[in-house]
């Protein structure tokens, strides 16, 4: 499973324009709350993603269970544990 670090609220949005070779359609799974911080576990072509977000960014992207968002890409945001 990949961890990507959500630095800015800005590198998630509902599906719209596109254009980055970075951007990475994905597929919500599951939004885990733990503590302050949120979990917002991604999926593409059965690949995991984690991004960790703070409940305000939560909040102002209106994400929900099941919706697809782009997740953009950049190298200094990117961590990747395994």
């Amino acid at each position: 499973m990949q961890c990507l670090r959500c630095e800015n609220k800005r590198k998630f949005k509902k599906i719209g324009k596109k254009g980055s070779k970075n951007e990475i359609k994905c597929k919500v799974k599951e939004i885990k709350k733990i503590g302050n911080i949120i979990n917002l576990i991604l999926e593409i072509n059965g690949v995991k993603l984690i991004c960790i977000l703070t409940p305000n960014a939560l909040y102002s992207l209106d994400i929900k269970e099941g919706d697809e968002v782009y997740a953009i890409i950049k190298a200094t945001n990117v961590r990747i544990i395994g």
